[in-house]
């Protein structure tokens, strides 16, 4: 009867560690599965994160070709302006001459014009005085 009770309470162990054997096989499975799953997840993380590292690569390769065009268009908006300054200087030099040689013209003739009224004068003057004059030589008939 002992031994009848003692197989029995054996098998009731055997019986229970099948079944927690076979609970483990399905844990196990399922963290097969879920190992699996995250290993795929993982795969899928690393490629969007070698993706997204590519992708800033480019953006900064791109910045930087677009600071040496800016820095590029800088320079020559510099240069146009410094090029632009420069002219405008000469501009204003060259009116600045052309007014002094027009003022020292303008001066010259002002004292031809003066000097010839004065001559004006002294001609109306002399033609003045001459016919005033009995017996001029120009009043002898020819």
């Amino acid at each position: 009867r002992m031994s009848l009770e003692r197989e029995r309470v054996a098998v009731a162990r055997l019986k229970r560690l099948e079944d927690g054997e076979a609970s483990m096989e399905v844990r196990i499975s399922s963290l097969q599965a879920e190992t699996s799953r995250l290993a795929a997840e993982l795969r899928v993380s690393k490629d969007e994160t070698e993706a997204a590292r590519r992708s800033e690569q480019d953006a900064i390769a791109d910045l930087e070709v677009h600071k040496g065009h800016s820095a590029k268009k800088a320079a020559e908006l510099s240069e146009m302006r410094s090029s632009q300054r420069k002219s405008q200087q000469e501009e204003a030099e060259r009116l600045s001459q052309e007014r002094e040689q027009w003022s020292q013209e303008r001066s010259q003739l002002t004292k031809k014009v003066a000097g010839l009224e004065q001559a004006l004068l002294l001609a109306r003057d002399a033609s003045a005085t001459a016919a005033a004059t009995p017996g001029s030589s120009s009043a002898s008939p020819g």
